[in-house]
């Protein structure tokens, strides 16, 4: 078994993602004031294929739904993968 883990990364500016110790990857976001901007999605090659660009996002949205932050969603994966969840509608600023 693998073990995964992922955290909010602020002086980076970026969620991650890792498995077994390793970055599988990562979303860029700026912050702004009661929001996040999410500009990126990133999977490692080696980790594509697997979801973990859908596992980060839905810890990135439910994040900042428990922070109170609004999302503004600049991302093409991000985008598409909100075309279908409107589980989040409430905390995203298509802007």
């Amino acid at each position: 078994m693998s073990e995964t883990s992922i955290r909010r990364n602020d002086d980076g500016g970026r969620y991650e993602l890792s498995i077994d110790g390793e970055i599988a990857g990562y979303a860029e976001f700026r912050q702004r004031p009661g929001e996040i901007i999410v500009t990126h999605t990133q999977t490692l090659r080696a980790y594509k294929g697997q979801g973990v660009a859908t596992r980060l996002t839905e810890w990135l949205l439910a994040d900042a739904r428990e922070r109170g932050e609004r999302v503004v969603p600049k991302c093409p994966f991000l985008v598409e993968y909100l075309e279908t969840h409107h589980e989040f509608d409430d905390i995203i600023d298509r802007g």
